[in-house]
């Protein structure tokens, strides 16, 4: 590369070559959940998993992240507007492309004290995220304990969209996910 070349990335934002890897990256807001998917419903049933099934849903009941081109791994938290102490179950997916989704694992998400915002709380702990192997030596949650944030960071193993759906709200009326690239 040419020294004083300018380097942008597709939101046209200047990259600089020297802090690719150590930049420092804001969360941003993937979305929200208002409403649960049952068990035997899309995108949890067997059949119902491709990703034109899936695009069907409704918007109330998924999330769908795509990480920009190029990232290796990325981290999200859950914040919701329920009770502290509530577990929420969250199914986690991936996909590669317009493929059929698969199981990264059913999450159980804790809803703390920590308030995010006027009406949200931070979950202070999430656990069950090893349903599929292929991700198991590449999770790490980290939950610092009772009214902290607690984070969930995966290697995207190439997937290029994750799915966010909800089996169980308890008394929240919207679960949000902040996601930030991490590499």
């Amino acid at each position: 590369m040419a020294r004083g070349k300018q380097v942008r990335d597709k939101e046209d934002r200047l990259i600089n070559p020297g802090e690719r890897h150590s930049a420092q990256r804001s969360w941003e807001n993937a979305g929200s959940l208002i409403a649960v998917v049952a068990a035997g419903q899309s995108p949890i049933d067997v059949d119902k998993r491709a990703d034109s099934d899936v695009v069907a849903l409704s918007a109330t009941k998924k999330i769908i992240y795509e990480p920009e081109n190029g990232t290796v791994a990325f981290e999200f938290r859950v914040r919701a507007d329920g009770s502290e102490d509530d577990a929420l179950a969250i199914p986690f997916l991936a996909a590669a492309g317009e493929d059929r989704y698969t199981l990264i694992g059913d999450l159980t998400c804790i809803q703390g004290a920590q308030e995010a915002d006027n009406s949200a709380y931070f979950c202070d702990a999430i656990s069950g995220g090893t349903g599929n192997a292929a991700w198991l030596s590449w999770t790490k949650v980290i939950a610092p304990g009772a009214n902290y944030i607690a984070r969930f960071i995966l290697n995207t193993h190439g997937y290029s969209k994750f799915l966010f759906v909800c089996t169980d709200l308890k008394n929240a009326k919207n679960i949000y996910i902040d996601t930030r690239r991490t590499s």
